[in-house]
């Protein structure tokens, strides 16, 4: 029985040694990929990561998070689709707005209102400073608030702004990564 053990043993060890021999079909180089952080992957001269403690608005139950690759680039994503529904959204509250009131105005016999104001939407933000704040919120779901301001002022790297009126310069977005969802979008006013 210890023959028969020791030929089993030295079967399954010339397999192994045979299974791991380079197959000259099959390019055997490892490739190892240097590890990505964040700064490689966004703009720094644009985006910066505020600290929660930095937020006034914080409360006892929240909690710093941090930001993966992947967390950027779903934000990239809820951010566009969040602006679009956004636009779409006023533009259509909009035209049911002058709906009414072109029937208003040719009962009055006046003329028609103006069309759509553009500064109601969000603009083309790409160039827009923005100031993430990732947190876990109450039900430990990762959420980041998004300051966004077309230009940049202060220490804004380090100082979230706190930013009354201004219009669509200034808007801010608050996601929810962990339910991929847009909880919060708003434009500032106009004084």
């Amino acid at each position: 029985m210890n023959n028969r053990f020791q030929l089993i043993i030295s079967a399954i060890c010339l397999l192994s040694f045979y299974s791991c021999k380079p197959n000259p079909e099959i390019n055997s180089e490892i490739i190892i990929e240097k590890p990505v952080h964040y700064i490689d992957v966004i703009d720094t001269s644009l985006i910066t990561i505020i600290p929660l403690t930095n937020a006034g608005w914080m409360t006892e139950a929240d909690r710093q998070a941090k930001l993966s690759i992947a967390d950027f680039q779903l934000i990239d994503l809820l951010i566009k689709a969040a602006v679009i529904a956004y636009n779409t959204n006023m533009k259509k509250e909009h035209e049911e707005l002058l709906e009414f009131y072109r029937e208003d105005a040719e009962f009055m016999g006046t003329a028609p209102p103006a069309d759509f104001p553009m500064q109601d939407t969000i603009p083309d933000y790409s160039n827009y400073i923005r100031q993430y704040v990732p947190y876990y919120n109450v039900e430990n779901e990762k959420v980041v608030a998004i300051n966004f301001s077309c230009s940049a002022y202060g220490e804004w790297k380090t100082v979230l702004y706190q930013v009354n009126d201004g219009g669509n310069c200034y808007f801010d977005i608050t996601l929810n990564l962990t339910t991929g969802q847009c909880e919060r979008i708003m434009v500032n006013g106009y004084a």
